[in-house]
């Protein structure tokens, strides 16, 4: 059961990833006014938890309005939702990055990277993946 969950939710984060894409890269190729943004989605109603994965949605600049949210993936899930997603995302979200074939600062030795949401190690140079990666979330309520 568990490795087909873990089938399931990889194929929706490339799913996830494949739409932010195309989003992002329709309005590219009529002018450089569309991005990437990738992160961590967070359970609604929940104060602690883990992450399953990552999430990624795109942003198109209008001139008159500024950068506008698309979450095309979130919009297909929730068809109540869907006019919110064109022009909104949730708070339920952990942004991580902007933009694909990403440098860090300092420069990693190896290429760019596709996205950034996972740390990233190198090892004498080269890209190093053999990392377990857990991820969760827990709510820090205000003494005030």
């Amino acid at each position: 059961m568990t490795r087909n969950r873990t089938r399931t939710r990889t194929a929706a984060a490339a799913w996830a990833v494949c739409l932010a894409a195309v989003a992002a890269s329709g309005p590219t190729a009529l002018a450089d006014d569309a991005r990437f943004d990738i992160g961590f989605p967070l359970p609604e109603n929940k104060d602690k938890g883990d992450i399953a994965g990552y999430h990624c949605w795109a942003e198109f600049y209008a001139p008159k309005t500024g950068w506008i949210p698309v979450d095309i993936s979130e919009a297909w899930k929730a068809k109540q939702k869907q006019d919110y997603f064109f022009g909104s995302v949730d708070a339920n979200r952990v942004q991580l990055s902007t933009g694909r074939d990403v440098m860090l600062s300092p420069k990693q030795e190896g290429p760019a990277l596709n996205y950034f949401v996972y740390p990233y190690v190198e090892v004498d140079g080269k890209p190093y993946d053999k990392l377990d990666k857990q991820f969760g979330f827990e709510e820090v309520k205000s003494s005030t």
